[in-house]
Order: structure tokens, then sequence, then C-alpha cells
């Protein structure tokens, strides 16, 4: 019998989710793929009618599926509608838009995703569609909110590439949610309308959050214990410590910050301990079961502000318990497989969100994976208090190794680190019961505390506060303790996407030899494993061999990276260098794909030999960085031959000023404004210089 005989679901969503993969990565179209979609539907019914040939059926219901997958992922895909704004946003003097997103707070701005609702063309507005990233300037008058109608004046532009060799990829990222354009407003380049909201539930939903964060901001004493708390429980980021960040990211809980799947799977296990024996009382326990659950879970949607991995993961938990309470004969991966399958009629894209797939993969790995890992440690049969201690820990335990051993090749090619796995063993249950029990008691805190405010039970509130401060507390030094651990993560780990699809099909491979004891599927892990050995082997020789000297393009800062082998020096000015969150965003993946295992990082300072310079040597070549404004009209240097002078912080604001110089190439970095930046680049090809800006280029990349 086909292993996935008793699943149907589970082959209709990968059907589905093969036909959205085929659109994504050969986004072809012609009005013959539907003759041909509506030709196999009459096919399949005629062979469903007819009874003969199942073979036939099945496969003419799978590529129904495929095809389904494909045109939904067309339909859904809101730059292809001829109402887009971006196919006519060049002529437009001012458009109209909508906030149609919970509004971030930066260090310097106000994000937001807005609908574009007209351009003003030619003296008239134009009904469009489609959204577009909004940047505030802290400056303005008012913090936008949700549902203000803004009048815009010029013209979004089209997110940036990222401009680092292997950085995080902003536009793609963006690309994926339908947003492809940005702009960044001050003071005078907009003006309010109004405000309506266009979903009232939604609207509603960003109250609770705001009215549940003044709550948590006057309740729960302590910044660090408030601004996980804020995180874990709102979804809001803003009041995080960077040094506790860090300590989360080392230790492999950086997760646990985000609001995911893995918080509402928390919530409905935690429940389902406490009130699942309400399903063995008759129909009135499994309703009051059923609306506990759900009113939970929603609940907890509703404070986060309607966040989509939340949404998406209520709905999955949402699911899988109606079909516990009304299905006899209930399968757990058929059950899974409905809501994902559904989730993915309603929004295709929500198939590239990374909480999607780590969700639904934990929940996967802890059906298939859980009661074998449990069933490894047995604490006979006496029952004492340390063997029920033992036995408990080590089903959390199992819980979290099912969940690991299902998603680890995402964990790796998305974080490129890894915990350790004796401190994951031995320390990883109580990260687990620690976070557990500090989201269900900032929910229940959350719960309580506006009735009591209502009725002035003001003490109370205090009281429970402290309680919940206390669990973050412990939180929060557990954290800190795994991070000061030595080895605590294994870092610099990076995987190819093919490398990541390997894994799974090695996986994939040997619960097919367990369950079926085939010797095929010996020989294709197998052969899976040496191509994967084969290919790291090959990749780590030449790392060693590798030579690199990189000028990144990062804005407002000057940034250089030297490669040696399996070491990297990264030179920067201070800024950079203690901007954590910086550095990680732009150039950890780029140690991880060129296997690095040290890093050192250097003040540009040591550099600096005269005011206004610094002089990089490598492999015999001189980088002369100007990288403070000159005080004198120009520079003129008695000195060999520069092979690449590089201008920074507006250094200077003319060609004339370095014609003196004598250098082969010019490096313009992104400390400079595009204006500037491009004046200077047109003067030098004037004077028949090479000029690198790197507004244009991106990161220069020299080998050796």
């Amino acid at each position: 019998m086909n292993l996935f005989s008793p699943f149907p679901f589970v082959r209709y969503s990968l059907a589905l989710i093969s036909g959205i993969l085929i659109y994504q990565y050969l986004p072809f179209y012609h009005f013959s793929v539907w003759l041909f979609y509506s030709l196999l539907f009459f096919i399949h019914l005629y062979l469903r009618k007819k009874k003969k040939h199942p073979v036939f059926t099945g496969l003419s219901s799978l590529l129904f599926l495929i095809i389904s997958g494909f045109l939904l992922a067309f339909i859904n895909k809101e730059s292809n509608r001829p109402d887009h704004f971006s196919h006519s946003i060049n002529k437009a003097t001012y458009y109209e838009v909508a906030i149609s997103s919970f509004v971030e707070e930066k260090a310097k701005s106000y994000k937001a995703v807005a609908e574009v609702r007209k351009l003003f063309i030619n003296h008239a507005f134009i009904p469009v569609s489609g959204k577009v990233l909004l940047y505030f300037d802290h400056h303005i008058p008012e913090k936008p909110k949700y549902g203000d109608i803004i009048l815009i004046k010029g013209n979004p532009v089209p997110i940036e590439k990222p401009k680092n060799p292997e950085e995080f990829d902003y536009k793609e990222f963006m690309s994926l949610q339908q947003t492809d354009f940005q702009q960044y407003l001050r003071p005078s380049d907009f003006e309010k309308t109004g405000n309506v909201p266009e979903n009232l539930l939604m609207n509603f939903a960003i109250k609770v959050n705001i009215s549940a964060d003044s709550i948590m901001k006057k309740y729960i004493v302590g910044k660090q214990e408030y601004g996980v708390a804020n995180a874990m429980i709102l979804g809001l980021r803003d009041d995080l410590d960077s040094e506790l960040v860090q300590a989360y990211s080392v230790s492999g809980a950086i997760h646990i910050l985000s609001v995911s799947g893995l918080h509402v799977g928390v919530i409905f296990i935690v429940l389902e301990l406490i009130f699942g024996f309400l399903v063995k009382k008759g129909n009135v326990g499994k309703t009051l079961f059923l609306f506990i659950i759900l009113f939970s879970l929603w609940f907890y949607a509703m404070l986060t502000g309607l966040s989509s991995p939340v949404l998406r993961s209520a709905s999955m938990f949402s699911i899988i318990t109606i079909a516990k309470i009304f299905s006899k004969n209930q399968n757990s991966y058929n059950t899974v497989s409905i809501s994902a399958f559904f989730l993915l009629i309603w929004n295709p894209y929500f198939l590239f969100s990374a909480s999607f797939q780590l969700s639904y993969l934990a929940v996967f790995g802890m059906i298939y994976f859980q009661p074998w890992f449990s069933s490894l440690m047995k604490t006979g049969k006496r029952a004492t208090i340390l063997t029920r201690l033992i036995d408990s820990l080590w089903k959390v335990t199992s819980v979290a190794l099912a969940a690991q051993a299902a998603t680890f090749p995402l964990t790796i090619y998305y974080f490129h680190q890894f915990p350790n796995p004796i401190y994951f063993l031995l320390l990883n249950p109580i990260i687990i019961v620690c976070s557990s029990i500090a989201l269900c008691a900032g929910l229940g805190f959350m719960i309580i505390a506006v009735p009591l405010l209502k009725f002035h039970a003001t003490l109370l509130v205090i009281y429970a506060g402290k309680v919940v401060f206390w669990c973050f507390k412990v939180l929060n030094e557990s954290i800190l303790f795994t991070e000061k651990l030595p080895e605590s993560s294994i870092r610099f780990l990076h995987l190819e996407f093919w490398e990541t699809g390997f894994l799974f099909g090695i996986i994939f491979t040997l619960i097919c030899l367990w369950e079926t004891q085939k010797f095929k599927y010996v020989i294709a892990s197998g052969l899976m494993t040496i191509i994967l050995i084969v290919y790291n082997i090959r990749e780590r020789f030449y790392a060693r061999e590798q030579s690199l000297f990189i000028i990144h393009a990062i804005p407002k800062h000057s940034v250089f990276s030297k490669v040696e082998g399996l070491k990297a020096e990264l030179i920067a000015d201070s800024g950079f260098l203690e901007d954590k969150n910086a550095v990680r965003y732009r150039l950890v993946n780029f140690w991880s794909s060129r296997s690095i295992l040290d890093t050192q990082k250097i003040n540009l300072q040591r550099f600096k030999h005269i005011p206004e310079t610094a002089i990089i040597l490598w492999k015999g070549k001189t980088f002369f960085l100007l990288n403070e404004p000159l005080k004198k009209k120009e520079i003129q240097l008695k000195s060999p031959v520069i092979d690449y002078l590089i201008l920074s912080g507006k250094s200077v604001r003319s060609f004339n000023q370095i014609e003196k110089i004598a250098f082969r190439n010019l490096v313009i970095d992104c400390s400079y404004s595009k204006f500037y930046a491009k004046g200077i680049q047109l003067e030098a090809a004037k004077n028949g210089i090479k000029c690198f800006n790197l507004h244009e280029t991106g990161a220069l990349v020299l080998n050796h």
C-alpha cells in the first residue's frame, strides 16, 4: 500500500503546494492554461463517474490541484492586476493611501504598510490597487494610525535589492507580502485627510493591542522583563534590550521573541493538559472544552493585533480541536493538512512565510517523532515524585526534540546557527517550561487585568504584575546562563537551498525506510548523504584557500572585511561595530556562506595616520580612505599611486578636491547621499577615472 494512502489531504496539500511553487519560480502565464484547466476538470469528472481507471482518476485529481495552485498564485499576485498602481505610478503627481497595518515605531521613523487607493493623473483621481511600504519621519506632528487616509506628494520607489553579498533580501521578503514599493515621508510630503478603518475587526484588535501594551508597561516593572513580555504576548519588539536579544539568539531561543505558531502551540498544549478531561464528560464537556480552546487562541490573536503568524496558527489549532471533538476517525496528519490546504487557498503566499513553514513542520514532527522519542526513556512502574518529575521533563524534551528533528534544516537555512546539542538536551526543558509558564502567566494577566481595573482592584493587578515579572525574570536568567556557557551555539552555519532540500529528502527517506523496511530507501538516503558530504568537503577545501577584501555598501558607515581562509576581520567605525543587530543583518549570512569560523572586530581608528584619512593595506594594494569633510579646498599627497581612493562621510563635495591625488580607482561608499555620489561619479567619468559608486554597484568584492 502507498505510504500516503491513509492521508488523502497530505497528497492534496502537496499537489497544491507544487503548483504554487511552479508559478513562483516559473512565472509564465497564458490564457490556454485556463482552457487546459477546464478540460482537465471535465476529464476528472468523467473518470469518477465511470469508476474506471482509478490510477488515472487519482493522477488527474492531483494534476488538477497542481494547476489550481499555479492559478491561485497567479490570481493572488497583486502586481498582475491591470489596475495595480505600479503600471501608472510614474505619471502621478499625488497618490492616496489608507494605512492597512499596525504602525511600528522605529528609532527615527514610523513604519507602516498602506493600500494605494487612487492616483492623481492629469487633474483627476484614478482608482488603483496595491500596497506600499511607508516610513514617516519622527518629527511629524502625530503618529499615524490604522485606517488613516493620506494624500502623498511624489512617487514611491521600488524596494532596493541587497547591496552586500549574501545579505538578507528584504526586497524579496516584502515582495512575497505583495509589497514592492516604498517611500520615506517628511512632514511636508503628505497630508492626512481622514481616518476610515477598512476592517473594523482589525481596527479593534489594534486598539486592544495598544491598550494591553499600556497596561503591561505600567504593571510589569523591569525594562528587560517588560520588553520580553511585550514581544512574546503582544508582538511588540520596540522595547527589547539588544544585549538580551543577542543572548536569546546565541542560546538558540530567538524564536521565542516573536509571536508565532510556537506560542499558539504552547497555549494549546497547556490548555489541553488542564482541560482535556472535559472531552470525556459528554457533549456538554466537549462544548465547554471547545469554547475554552477557541476563546483562548483567538483572544491571544486579538492581543497580537491579529498578527499573521498567530492568525495562521490559531486557525490550524482551531481546526485540529474541532476535528478532535467531532470526528470519530480523526487522523492527525489529515487534520493538520486540511488546515494548511485551506489556508493556502485563502492566500497561496503564506507558503513562503518562514513562520508558516516552521509551524507546520514542527507540528508534523511532534506527531511523528514525539512518541518515538518519548518511548526511549522509561521510568519504571514505581511512580515516585522523582520519577514523575523526570518523566515530565523528558516528555517536554521529547516534544522539543521532535520539533527540532523536523525543522532543523530550515532553522539552519534561515538563522545560520544551531544550539549546542548537549546544552539543548540538558537546558532546553528548563527554557521550554520557563517560557511556557511566562507566556501563560502573561496571557492570564491580560485576561484578568481589565476586569480587575474596572472594579478598581488595582492592588490585585499590581501583585499579578509582580508574578508575571518574576516569570519573565526567571526566563531571562535561564537564557543569560545558557549564553555564558562555552560554545553555547554552533554559529556561521550555511545551507544552500538545494542542500536544505536534500536534508529534508534524507529525513523523508529514513522515515520511509523505518515504515517499509525497503532497501531502495537506503540507497536514496545514502546517495543524498554522500553528495552532501562530498560537496561540503569541496567547499571547505576552497574556503581554506580564499582571500578576499570587501568594501561593504552600508548606509552612513564605512565598513570593510578581510577574509583569509576561515578567518575574517571586520574593520569599521565604532558606530557600526557597536550595533550588533546591524552586524548580524548585514554580514553574518556572508560569513556563514564563506565557512568563516573566527571573526575579529577592528576599529577603523587604528588605521588613521593623518587627520581625515585612514590607510588599509592588503596583498600589496593600498586603500586610502577619506572619511571626514576636508578642511582644505583640495588635498595633495606626495606618495606612490594609490590603488583605491575611497570617499566616505561627505569628505569631498567635488572631484576637483581630489584631482591632485594619484589613484587608479575611485570608490564612493554609501555614507554619501545618492545625489552627491552621482555628481562625483560623473566628474570621475569625464576625467577617465574608473569609479565604483556603491549605491549602484553594491559592495566591491576583490579576490586575490
